[in-house]
């Protein structure tokens, strides 16, 4: 799934896309470097991804879920940018679109990390 949608990224013109493939992986890359949206999926093979949305509400950064659970379960969902699996570029550009629509100056396109 992961490879899926960074070829719909790469596809939408974001070919820097990081993969993270667990939640630990996630919140380590984070650590290290400043990310201008995180596309966080609510469960990876480590668990839940809670930790990870709250370190990115704590330092205001734009993420959105891309996930096949119901959003109605989930804390956030309601405020948060929610693109359901499988993914279209169309549904993950509209979710995007919203997410970034507060950051100014524009983002680039290598800071990126899909956390899914």
């Amino acid at each position: 799934m992961a490879v899926d949608i960074q070829q719909v990224l790469y596809g939408l013109g974001y070919p820097g896309a990081e993969l993270a493939g667990s939640c630990a992986d996630a919140l380590e890359r984070v650590a290290a470097k400043a990310f201008d949206l995180v596309l966080v999926d609510v469960k990876l093979r480590d668990g839940d991804c809670a930790p990870l949305v709250q370190v990115l509400q704590e330092r205001a950064t734009p993420f959105l879920y891309v996930s096949g659970y119901d959003p109605h379960a989930w804390p956030n969902a309601a405020s948060t940018p929610w693109v359901t699996k499988p993914v279209t570029g169309e549904k993950l550009m509209k979710a995007m679109t919203i997410a970034l629509e507060q950051l100014t100056p524009p983002v680039s396109q290598d800071c990126w990390v899909a956390c899914l």
